[in-house]
């Protein structure tokens, strides 16, 4: 158990899940520019609150830097933050009440969005159930994230049609009920061919109930050439699909058609992912695969506004490196962001997350090191707030701070760019929390031997 437990832990910092991490302080550290500093305080927005009922009269300032945008991603520091966590979901209230977004996008299985919006439109099933039954939700299998689901399935019962909010996952890494739902498509309009596949290897048996971290675990003892058949496999799947579209959507509907494909392709890239060469590439296609989901459902949903959910190093709109000290460094590698931003321009926004200190022993913080931003932002004074990164001036000490690549904190370790190339702004909250697991997912970590 001891060995397992600790490869768990390696692959949750590698993955930025893993809830327990190291503490700091969070008092003003000396070495940041007086004139650097005084700028941040006459910029910053104060945030008021982060209670989610509460009134939205702070956030006005958040609303005319997102402007007209299409797409708002808001990061995080950590996906196990109480604080953050609380902001992001007011946050997402005030887009849907008061912009009138209508997509909610997440770092989350992508095939897990209809069992959400059964849910979420119609009422269907439990949301801590929900969450529970998919290996990606380990992150999010929170008390808060029961809160935001329970808001927006409040939301939705007394919405017009049109302003209904709708959840998407993007991620590819829990692609299993996606690949079981293909066989079954077809099952129904192809059964030749279903017929002729039945004994492929498709590794329907790697897949972890518990985590996408013992998923990666179980891949890692494959074979080369075990490799190469599953890759082989599931793009052979997907070409078989693609070519036969017409007669597919003649036979079946387009709506049905085009959800198996795009379940195919999820478990397509997310082959890619557990057989690359190493986790730079592998978190390279998790990325491009992600920013294609995302724009799958934009292509279907003209004219609505999206929020999408994910870490820090999701993201930026610029090449970033993430070093983890020990376990991994990139070079420049381009993320889902860079990738929307591509075919998005000005009509993407993104938001970056800083915590200053812990208010809590489970959530234990590295030092900010000089020349961090948090190191920068945590002896500003203001305990909550937005920087819109855009008012920063052309020259001085404030534009040699934004133009230095900066390190802005990854779970144990950081993802270093340049600041507001790779964001439009930064919220910084002044303390954390360890979010509150659901009871299943304590269970999850007692049986992964984990705190």
């Amino acid at each position: 158990m001891r060995n397992a437990s600790e490869r768990f832990r390696a692959a949750l910092v590698i993955c930025v899940c893993f809830p327990i991490v190291l503490s700091c302080s969070g008092k003003e550290e000396p070495g940041v520019e007086p004139s650097l500093a005084e700028w941040i305080r006459s910029n910053a927005h104060p945030i008021g609150t982060l209670d989610p009922a509460e009134p939205f009269d702070d956030l006005a300032p958040f609303g005319a830097l997102i402007g007209e945008a299409r797409v708002v991603c808001l990061g995080e520091s950590r996906h196990d933050l109480h604080e953050q966590f609380l902001l992001k979901h007011r946050l997402t209230r005030y887009l849907v009440e008061e912009h009138g977004f209508t997509l909610f996008l997440l770092e989350e299985s992508f095939v897990t969005s209809e069992k959400v919006n059964a849910y979420l439109l119609e009422g269907k099933g439990d949301p801590q159930e929900i969450l529970g039954e998919s290996a990606n939700w380990f992150a999010w299998e929170t008390e808060e994230m029961v809160d935001l689901l329970t808001w927006m399935r409040g939301h939705n019962e007394t919405a017009p049609e049109g302003e209904k909010v709708r959840f998407y996952g993007l991620d590819i890494t829990d692609p299993l009920a996606g690949i079981e739902a293909v066989l079954r498509y077809l099952g129904r309009y192809d059964r030749p061919y279903r017929k002729a596949i039945g004994g492929w290897f498709l590794g329907l048996d790697l897949f972890s109930r518990l985590s996408w971290q013992e998923t990666m675990s179980r891949y890692s003892a494959l074979s080369d050439e075990q490799r190469a058949e599953l890759n082989e496999n599931y793009t052979a799947l997907v070409n078989r699909l693609e070519s036969k579209g017409p007669e597919y959507v003649a036979d079946s509907s387009e709506e049905e058609y085009e959800r198996a494909l795009r379940f195919a392709i999820v478990a397509r890239e997310s082959q890619r992912l557990y057989t690359s060469g190493s986790r730079t590439e592998g978190g390279v296609i998790r990325d491009r695969a992600m920013a294609d989901n995302a724009l799958w459902v934009l292509d279907r949903t003209p004219g609505e506004r999206a929020l999408l959910w994910a870490h820090n190093a999701h993201v930026a709109k610029e090449e970033i490196e993430i070093v983890v000290p020990g376990v991994m460094e990139t070079g420049p590698v381009l993320d889902l962001a860079a990738h929307l931003e591509e075919v998005l321009g000005e009509d993407l926004v993104t938001v970056a997350f800083a915590l200053g200190r812990s208010a809590d022993p489970y959530v234990r913080l590295p030092r900010h090191e000089p020349g961090s931003v948090e190191h920068t932002l945590v002896g500003v004074g203001i305990p909550n707030f937005l920087l819109d990164l855009a008012s920063a001036p052309r020259k001085g000490p404030v534009r040699l701070w934004l133009d230095e690549p900066a390190r802005l904190q990854m779970e144990e370790g950081y993802v270093q760019c340049r600041l507001d190339e790779a964001y439009d702004a930064i919220l910084f909250v002044h303390e954390g929390r360890r979010t509150r697991p659901t009871r299943s997912a304590i269970l999850k970590f007692r049986e992964l031997g984990v705190r």
